[in-house]
């Protein structure tokens, strides 16, 4: 619309000029031929309607723009405001990552250490366990229920799992993870 608005401010200006020029050689006095002076006079007023029309437009033009250049400017604020809320939520988001990060570190070097006072083959069995339950590698043995899992493993099973205190090593059919008594 700014672009049309200006086109027609352009084609406006022109008109005016045109018709200036025809007004300028009409009194300037070399024409002396009234039919030829009554011709630029049409001219003049031909063009000097014209331009009336094209401002008229013009005219109607800014009228539309008006109000659709202040929803702009609405929208310019509130996409600033939303912009701010995203660089807000951003740091928020970096900072919470952060210390979630920090918080893994802390629990990894806890873990490692922990790891390191127990025996290497049974660590081992944990993370292969770990990784084919895919998060829990050991789980308690509660009645019969697995706890890993939620699902119950046979009573026979289950009572020896608890006399022997877990030793060997046993491991849920439905899950694999190591069962604890």
């Amino acid at each position: 619309m700014a672009r049309e608005e200006q086109q027609l401010d352009d084609e406006a200006r022109s008109l005016a000029d045109k018709a200036k020029e025809v007004e300028g050689r009409m009194y300037s006095g070399e024409i002396s031929s009234p039919k030829e002076l009554q011709a630029m006079q049409a001219d003049v007023e031909q063009l000097r309607r014209h331009q009336g029309v094209i401002e008229n437009r013009e005219l109607e033009l800014m009228e539309v723009r008006e109000p659709l250049d202040a929803t702009v400017a609405d929208h310019e604020q509130q996409r600033a405001a939303l912009g701010a809320d995203v660089d807000r939520y951003a740091a928020a988001l970096g900072a919470a990552e952060a210390e979630i990060i920090d918080e893994m570190q802390a629990e990894r070097t806890t873990r490692d250490e922990l790891a390191a006072g127990i025996d290497p083959a049974l660590v081992k069995e944990y993370e292969r366990c770990r990784a084919l339950a895919k998060g829990a590698g050991v789980a308690r043995l509660v009645g019969t229920t697995c706890q890993g899992c939620h699902l119950s493993i046979p009573a026979v099973e289950a009572e020896q799992i608890k006399r022997t205190g877990g030793q060997p090593l046993a491991h849920c059919d439905n899950c694999g993870a190591i069962l604890v008594p």
